[in-house]
């Protein structure tokens, strides 16, 4: 069936249309998308403020075009087996209350009743149709091979908008995921009658509710198994809005793209985030344009560094990776302006204490509180590793250690008092070039920025890279997992990026674990009570300076994006401590 699905799906007009402006080849038919028609794919949950409904009835041509709901993958039958009856008063109360003035509804269980004129009528000179939500393998059940499966197409084919969410959104694929009727963890049904989706957008395969149910990397084995289709995961509250050959972003969140012909190095997972207004090209498969205003590969810099444009986008729940290599020619990502809530709100701080934790850590939990809204109004370029051994030595060698301009004034004044000092000496920089350099004073963190041309991040701008958007608890998410940081059962530093399955949102790794990193603040374990709400900075004078990030030989507490060390003053050193430093252009 899904072969006929897909040759039946193929065999539309041509033409273009909507959201999204392309324009092909005179005459082309489309490889992906409808030839004339848009498509607007959600990935489940609210959208309330995202502007995707207002988007849908637009496309359509207003409140006065003919719309048509379909409720059916909210189940055929009860749980008792019996015929599931849909109230149309209630299927239609939202949309009547968004002043839609032609709106029906529209659903049967029986395929034989789907197959009649009389059923397919409403569909004849429609000009929307919605797909709700539910389990996508009922709308099969309905519609698959009948006549109203046909007049969806049509919808399309005659310039119409087709638009779903969750269920809604998988049915639109030509490969139908979570198909199976024992359960939606299913994600390759060998049902056969519940393997193809209707094929508006052709060669793919859809996901939904990424975001909330864990579900980013579901669609690898999908890819794996049928390397012909374009997987796209969704995000809720996020939609791809499709014309042709390509799509737009839009709403509250992120897409996934598992493409396959793109390389990927070992440690990277097969695919890679879209934000909102991200412009992506199905047919040639490459990101046309970034929602953030830039061009893939020219994003800015300023004059700091050179963007890596050979490298493959790296999978990050925050968006595409923009990754560079700075003026030093060493590894950064970039971090946008943005909000997220700082700090460890009383039910984590309750969920921290079930680990084991020592009494020395205990003590500093009470000033990761009260967590906060915290907006950084600048983005930045943080290094993707942690500063190491062989990174350490060029300072070094560039006489970093008898520049005096490179140093702060109580930096100079230690180093003249401890001149036999020197961070990650040379021979272990040899022995061990990839390993995070440790045993570093805060003041030599320091002195080795101003070299870079950059500095130390504030712990702001540290704890953003490492959580993301969603305040996550851990640089992945919000369970600890001991093979995604170098921390409990570890006796030893690893070299930087061993452990990538514990990237952050923006492509840092190892900010949980391996070395724990000097931050530019001092401590006030008050602070977050009258901290700024836009890009707090810290206390002006203090003491004693804040560590983030756990070390190889923590836990999962010490291991929290949210933890502050603060025992230790800036001429202090020690085989735990590194760090990693922040470039503003």
């Amino acid at each position: 069936m899904r072969r006929r699905l897909l040759l039946a799906a193929i065999a539309l007009a041509v033409g273009t249309a909507g959201f999204v402006s392309v324009r092909a080849a005179a005459q082309e038919i489309p490889e992906y998308g409808p030839p004339r028609g848009t498509l607007i794919i959600i990935g489940g949950g609210s959208t309330d403020g995202t502007g995707i409904i207002e988007k849908f009835i637009q496309i359509a041509g207003g409140p006065e075009k003919k719309f048509v709901i379909v409720p059916t993958a909210g189940g055929n039958r009860d749980a008792q087996g019996n015929v599931r009856v849909y109230e149309e008063e209630r299927s239609l109360r939202t949309w009547k209350a968004r002043g839609l003035k032609n709106v029906v509804m529209l659903h049967t269980h029986d395929p034989k009743v789907a197959d009649t004129d009389e059923f397919v009528k409403p569909l004849l000179d429609a000009d929307a149709v919605w797909f709700d939500g539910g389990r996508q393998w009922n709308i099969v059940d309905s519609y698959a091979n009948t006549r109203t499966y046909k007049a969806f197409h049509d919808v399309l084919a005659r310039g119409g908008v087709i638009a779903g969410s969750s269920a809604g959104a998988t049915i639109q694929g030509a490969y139908l995921v979570r198909g199976d009727t024992s359960g939606p963890n299913v994600m390759m049904t060998e049902e056969p009658n519940h393997q193809s989706g209707f094929a508006f957008l052709k060669k793919s395969a859809i996901d939904q509710h990424i975001n909330t149910r864990n579900r980013w990397d579901d669609l690898i084995p999908v890819i794996k198994k049928y390397p012909d289709l374009l997987g796209i995961g969704l995000s809720e509250g996020t939609a791809i809005i499709v014309t042709g050959d390509k799509f737009e972003v839009m709403g509250k969140w992120k897409v996934a793209v598992h493409d396959n012909t793109r390389l990927y190095q070992p440690w990277e997972k097969p695919y890679f985030v879209l934000s909102a207004g991200d412009v992506y090209n199905m047919k040639a498969r490459r990101i046309e344009k970034l929602g953030i205003g830039a061009t893939p590969g020219r994003a800015g810099g300023g004059g700091g560094g050179d963007i890596d444009e050979s490298a493959p986008a790296r999978v990050s729940q925050a968006g595409p990776v923009k990754a560079r290599k700075d003026g030093k020619r060493i590894d950064q990502v970039w971090v946008p302006a943005g909000s997220f809530r700082m700090g460890t709100s009383p039910a984590q701080a309750e969920a921290a204490k079930t680990a084991t934790v020592p009494a020395w850590a205990l003590k500093e939990l009470p000033s990761e509180q009260p967590d906060h809204a915290v907006r950084l109004t600048r983005g930045y370029w943080i290094d993707t590793y942690e500063v190491t051994n062989a990174a350490f030595q060029q300072f070094a060698e560039s006489n970093g250690y008898l520049t005096r301009s490179q140093w702060s004034g109580a930096g100079w004044t230690w180093l003249v008092k401890k001149p036999e000092h020197r961070a990650c000496a040379d021979a272990a920089a040899r022995a061990a070039p990839k390993l995070p350099c440790v045993n570093v004073t805060w003041f030599e963190a320091e002195a080795y920025a101003k070299w870079r041309g950059g500095r130390l991040p504030t712990e702001a701008e540290w704890e953003y890279a490492a959580r993301g958007p969603q305040s996550l608890i851990y640089p992945w998410g919000n369970a600890f997992d001991t093979a995604r940081a170098n921390v409990i059962g570890s006796k030893e530093l690893t070299a930087v990026g061993s452990l990538p399955a514990g990237v952050s949102p923006f492509g840092a790794h190892d900010m949980a674990g391996n070395a724990m990193e000097w931050v530019a603040d001092w401590l006030d374990v008050n602070y977050y009570a009258s901290s700024p709400a836009e890009n707090p900075a810290g206390p002006a004078v203090g003491n004693i300076k804040i560590e983030k990030g756990g070390w190889w030989g923590s836990n999962s507490f010490v291991a929290r994006s949210a933890y502050r060390h603060f025992e230790d003053p800036p001429d202090y050193a020690d085989h735990h401590i590194g760090f990693r430093i922040v470039s503003d252009r």
